[in-house]
């Protein structure tokens, strides 16, 4: 199997799992840089515009998983990005599997790769209307259908329209079988100011008890990495 290069923007951790279905994990992140979106309150900003912070670095699998290596004993593993579909990750995932690591791997489901089928985790994030971005639910189907281990769909909602659209990305995974069991998570949107716990919070009520009031069941959750640590890179 080939080397291919990965561009990435950082690996750090161990560290905590702020949201999802593996929220609270123990966990050591690996952002690629590259995306094929750029979403108008996107907060990893440093993962989708070439020097908006620092430099991205050019580097093998074989180095990926020996930094990974280096920084934490068999673990979680989180690949995100910016969009880590946009990079051939098969045999970084074969060499943390081999070296006892399970992966977990985050995108908006925008880009199909056949490597998806062999991660633990996926987390697939189709973008709300306050993106700036249209879901190819073709595409968006396709990446469901190629998760091996435990899906989870998770949708950032800041609003109304995002609420509703939420409600559509539901629907449309449940009126798939094969989706039933998959997990459906709501995650408040995180504003892009500098003191950002108290928004968090009184959006979390919001969305809380809208989901409530229509006894929607499906799980809220904040970001809890913010709640902690706030917006500091490499949390």
């Amino acid at each position: 199997m080939s080397d291919p290069a990965l561009m990435v923007d950082e690996i750090f951790g161990p560290t905590i799992q702020g949201e999802g279905e593996v929220v609270g994990r123990y966990t050591v992140f690996v952002r690629l840089a590259g995306c094929d979106y750029k979403c108008n309150w996107c907060d990893s900003l440093h993962a989708v515009i070439k020097g908006h912070s620092r430099p991205w670095t050019r580097m093998s699998a074989q180095e990926v998983a020996a930094r990974v290596e280096q920084l934490s004993p068999p673990c979680l593993v989180t690949i995100s990005g910016g969009n880590p579909l946009l990079f051939d990750c098969e045999l970084l995932i074969s060499l943390l599997h081999d070296g006892g690591y399970s992966v977990a791997v985050e995108t908006q489901g925008s880009v199909f790769k056949p490597w998806l089928r062999e991660v633990d985790f996926l987390t697939l994030s189709p973008k709300p209307p306050s993106s700036g971005h249209e879901t190819d639910w073709d595409v968006l189907f396709q990446c469901a259908d190629a998760a091996f281990g435990q899906l989870t769909i998770k949708v950032v909602v800041f609003g109304d329209e995002d609420y509703a659209y939420a409600k559509e990305v539901y629907e449309q995974m449940r009126h798939q079988a094969r989706f039933y069991d998959a997990g459906f998570y709501l995650s408040v949107g995180t504003p892009q100011v500098p003191d950002v716990v108290p928004d968090i919070m009184s959006d979390f009520r919001w969305l809380a008890e809208k989901v409530v009031s229509d006894r929607w069941p499906v799980a809220v959750l904040p970001q809890l990495h913010v709640l902690a640590w706030g917006a500091e890179r490499g949390r």
